[in-house]
């Protein structure tokens, strides 16, 4: 029957009514229904058409699946599309950079200018995400040992003073293996886990991953911001990394999907991704990284030290569109925003 991928329908606007039936495009690389339009993905042709859920489910039936295939297709066929509608509050997660590079001085560990230890506490994030390789669109690979130096003491100290859950973004597994003393609860791997040895160890340690979507390196990832259908080529990858890390023991319940607004996609190509971002509700938790990118700059003008107004206007959107985990710089702005939008959409929350 060849590949086989499928997601929430898009829509024309930027949400759905809550009248709406959920429908879901299909992608074949060989023809299940000879309607609608042909795209190109990494030069294959795949077959493109819409199906409603119970459709899909009988679909599914008369495929050639694999046990692990079957497993993921009636999990997501099951699950998808149950969040995109009404405001979610989510998780906030702290960015901290162990770099004197970041592409936003605010969120490095400097006394100076940046974060102290203090201030990190104080922010009392849900997650603090650490990190000692910038991955801003031109940076240069960092040696390991360079990389360890630079977040045992953040980790160390933070693990020692707080109970905050605590994510290591790394894509190194020599990185992530020595962290494993300090309890940390997530891995945020900007390559997708493309290494086997990454998968062992979060699989191994019960870590909690963040699977981005990305393509090559943070050197040359803006040469390779090309896409036929950047939504289809997100969910095909997230299709594809699902099933091996089912395939090698983990489950979707460990798994959150975050699209990687930034990393190899133009402006024009990231506002897409948010446009249709109830597309990437395939039933598991998602993350989403918008704070102070550079698509903001170019919609706003403004520079990356001015642009706290845009990203909160994107973590309030991604909010009412059920993302269940912001990665922001300014915690604080951003939580009292979502505060303000909960206690609107929300008149049953009496807490507030």
């Amino acid at each position: 029957m060849g590949k086989v991928f499928f997601f929430p329908a898009r829509s024309d606007g930027c949400g759905f009514n809550e009248t709406d039936s959920l429908r879901f495009e299909v992608f074949s690389s060989a023809s299940l229904n000879k309607l609608d339009k042909t795209v190109m993905l990494h030069g294959n042709n795949f077959f493109h058409f819409t199906a409603e859920r119970y459709e899909l489910e009988g679909m599914l039936d008369s495929m050639d699946l694999s046990e692990k295939e079957r497993l993921i297709f009636s999990y997501i066929v099951k699950n998808a599309g149950k969040k995109r509608h009404g405001f979610v509050y989510p998780s906030l997660m702290a960015i901290v950079n162990c770099t004197p590079d970041s592409f936003y001085p605010g969120s490095r560990v400097d006394l100076l200018n940046g974060l102290s230890m203090e201030n990190i506490l104080q922010m009392n994030a849900d997650i603090i995400d650490i990190g000692g390789e910038s991955t801003r669109p031109g940076s240069s690979k960092l040696p390991v040992t360079d990389e360890i130096n630079r977040l045992l003491p953040v980790v160390r100290d933070i693990s020692c003073t707080s109970s905050i859950p605590i994510s290591i973004d790394t894509k190194n597994p020599e990185t992530l293996e020595r962290m494993l003393e300090f309890h940390i609860r997530y891995a945020n791997d900007i390559s997708g886990f493309s290494e086997e040895r990454m998968r062992k160890i979060a699989i191994e340690n019960n870590l909690d991953v963040i699977l981005m979507h990305s393509r090559g390196t943070p050197e040359t990832m803006q040469s390779m911001t090309h896409y036929d259908d950047i939504i289809a080529e997100l969910v095909e990858f997230f299709f594809d990394r699902l099933l091996l890390l089912n395939s090698e023991g983990m489950g979707t319940d460990k798994i959150i999907l975050d699209p990687g607004i930034g990393f190899a996609k133009t402006w024009k190509g990231n506002l897409e991704i948010l446009r249709h971002i109830d597309c990437l509700d395939l039933g598991l938790r998602t993350l989403v990284g918008t704070s102070r990118k550079s698509f903001i700059g170019h919609v706003t003008g403004q520079t990356v030290e001015k642009r706290l107004p845009g990203t909160i206007s994107t973590s309030i959107y991604l909010a009412q569109h059920g993302i269940d985990i912001l990665r922001v710089h300014d915690l604080n702005e951003n939580r009292e925003a979502l505060q303000m939008i909960r206690s609107i959409c929300d008149f049953r929350n009496e807490s507030l």
